[in-house]
């Protein structure tokens, strides 16, 4: 099945990511995909709240924190994800975008300024019609961490996850994020691992 899939992307010229979970079969999924030239990008912690259940909602949103509806707002986002990560997520905002205009109710994107520069950006996707919303980003630049802004961000994204019926947010978290998302009421399922193809 690996070398199908494989085979496949390469007749269309298309590189991509095989997602496996901890609790994936078989048991040694990882080394089979790394056997055959994948890459693997480590271990994220797949976290999951019930907003019911935190104290996210009480969180006064700091004024910094804005909604980001536009093409430019976008283009800034994946300005400071390359800046912050030194990749520059070819696709991501031509996506983010595309999905923006298609459906402006199951995309919402934040970010944090600090003199009229974004330092900070998050977004969340609305799981169609389950009680899922998936947080994605929380990106922040080094001299403005510590601030305040990745906790703004989440309320942000819990408030209106809740407004728009979705109580229960979802996130693969990395190992930086994982102990302000235990903070705030999330707890660990699994471990995901981003496998990326040869």
């Amino acid at each position: 099945m690996i070398k199908e899939q494989v085979d496949y992307y390469r007749q269309i010229g298309q590189r991509f990511e095989w997602k496996v979970y901890s609790y994936d079969q078989p048991s040694n999924l990882i080394e089979l995909l790394e056997d055959e030239g994948f890459m693997n990008d480590g271990p994220e912690a797949l976290m999951v709240m019930d907003t019911s259940k935190t104290n996210l909602l009480k969180v006064e949103i700091p004024s910094e924190i804005k909604e980001i509806t536009d093409r430019n707002g976008i283009e800034a986002i994946m300005k400071l994800e390359k800046t912050i990560w030194n990749d520059p997520l070819k696709g991501l905002g031509e996506r983010l975008w595309r999905d923006k205009q298609r459906n402006e109710e199951s995309l919402f994107l934040y970010g944090a300024y600090a003199d009229s520069q974004l330092v900070s950006a998050a977004w969340m996707y609305l799981e169609g019609q389950s009680s899922f919303a998936s947080l994605w980003g929380g990106s922040t630049l080094a001299n403005h961490r510590g601030k305040g802004h990745y906790t703004g961000l989440l309320a942000i994204r819990a408030r209106k996850a809740v407004e728009m019926g979705h109580p229960v947010l979802m996130v693969d978290a990395s190992p930086m994020s994982k102990p302000i998302l235990e903070k705030n009421g999330f707890e660990c399922l699994a471990y995901s691992y981003g496998l990326q193809s040869p």
